[in-house]
């Protein structure tokens, strides 16, 4: 029978946070002149090693708006319209609300310093999760072993005791190499089960 652990760590990006459909971003690229797809390409550009790679916001900030042909002051509508279509999984808000004061979870993610005030603000993330540690605000990011054990700490629970997700094979070594339990997830509907599983909540309504 699979370990059973105390504590669950997510990431959040494809893991927790999913975008189902692409409207807003669609309707954005048709009114500036940009072919259908062309603004995820563009996204992936503009962040391309992200801040861990010394990238600033700022700059990633300023080669969107330079990509798209607009200026600084068309920025917020910009990135509202990234962000319009991006949803917590439903999958994923079920089983959070069934595991919710049952065990401790926190929210692991490789993102920028605005983060907090932009994707956990809006999607309330706070609801679920005790603990949220980001990886700008850290200065040091996953896979490194050392952002999983402060996760762990801030949880106060060992890190034998906490099971991780992520998407990215790299950052589930990482884990790994930390003295945690760790998945990889492949979609909401065949990880969420084996993670009820592992955290010996499968038998919740």
């Amino acid at each position: 029978m699979a370990t059973e652990f105390g504590a669950l760590i997510l990431d959040v990006g494809g893991v927790l946070i999913e975008t189902p459909t692409r409207d807003a971003r669609s309707a954005w690229e048709r009114a500036h002149g940009l072919g259908q797809g062309q603004l995820d390409r563009i996204l992936v550009e503009a962040i391309g090693p992200g801040w861990e790679g010394g990238r600033t916001e700022a700059e990633i900030e300023a080669r969107l708006c330079a990509a798209c042909g607009i200026a600084p002051s068309g920025l917020p509508d910009l990135l509202e319209a990234l962000a319009a279509d991006e949803r917590v999984c439903p999958r994923w808000r079920l089983a959070l609300d069934r595991m919710a004061g049952k065990l401790p979870l926190a929210l692991l993610t490789n993102s920028g310093p605005k983060t907090r005030e932009t994707l956990v603000a809006r999607h309330g993330l706070e609801r679920w999760f005790s603990v949220i540690v980001i990886s700008a605000e850290e200065g040091m990011s996953k896979p490194d072993p050392l952002i999983y054990r402060r996760t762990c700490e801030r949880l106060g629970c060992a890190p034998g005791d906490c099971l991780f997700v992520d998407d990215r094979p790299s950052n589930v070594a990482g884990a790994e190499a930390a003295g945690l339990g760790a998945l990889h997830f492949a979609s909401s509907a065949e990880t969420i089960p084996v993670v009820l599983q592992r955290l010996g909540l499968a038998h919740l309504p």
